[in-house]
């Protein structure tokens, strides 16, 4: 499914999952293809790719016009909590 995504709206898709899927392997630009190939290479798939967790400071480009910085929701809402005060001392 991600592959017909792409197909029909590579930008869309990025914007989506393949910008977050190349943050997680350490890469730029690859495509679905390539970046399944790159987990299969490290004995992955692109499900266990999905999985990796979030880092801090992750920067995504969105779609324009963009007014200030982009995170994918999940990392959006424990910046929000931990800038909040919520989780206290702990690292998260």
């Amino acid at each position: 499914m991600f592959k017909l995504v792409e197909d029909i709206d590579p930008k869309l898709a990025y914007n989506f999952f393949t910008e977050a899927l190349n943050f997680r392997l350490g890469t730029t630009d690859k495509n679905i293809s390539e970046i399944a190939e790159l987990a299969a290479a490290q004995d992955m798939s692109v499900s266990d790719v999905m999985a990796m967790p979030e880092k801090d400071g992750w920067e995504y480009t969105g779609l324009e016009p963009t007014d200030g910085r982009n995170w994918v929701c999940s990392a959006y809402v424990a910046a929000y909590f931990k800038a909040a005060g919520l989780f206290g001392d702990m690292d998260i």
